[in-house]
């Protein structure tokens, strides 16, 4: 529903609601087929490390911070490890004291975490 142009369980899906609903697939396999490299269909450690360089413009944009900040992969790590956005509050507590080890990435977290961006309420609103 998140991909749709009046976002309405109510409303019949149209060809351009179903081309991005295929587009957004596409995207995601794609995720996986370039960074999982032992093709276990989850994103670990050193895979991870790629897929943020691919990411981290969009989290600078919502951190308001510049990229190559540390918060932003502190902000990357925890919508992997906790699946939602972060409070202030929550985002500075993870970041100075949260454990960044063991995060692993699954095709459903993929499809969670970007459906929070570009939402009215931005990370920096909690």
């Amino acid at each position: 529903i998140k991909s749709r142009i009046q976002p309405s369980e109510n409303i019949p899906m149209d060809k351009i609601d179903l081309t991005r609903i295929i587009n957004a697939f596409s995207n995601l396999e794609t995720l996986y087929i370039r960074f999982d490299h032992d093709k276990n269909q989850v994103l670990e450690k050193n895979e991870l490390n790629q897929v943020f360089k691919l990411f981290e413009g969009i989290i600078a944009t919502e951190t308001g911070k510049k990229i190559g900040s540390k918060i932003n992969r502190s902000l990357f790590i925890y919508l992997i490890k906790k699946g939602h956005a972060p409070s202030k509050a929550q985002l500075i507590k993870f970041h100075l004291f949260g454990s960044k080890r063991k995060a692993k990435l699954t095709k459903n977290k993929v499809a969670k975490i970007l459906s929070l961006f570009g939402k009215k309420e931005s990370f920096n609103d909690h």
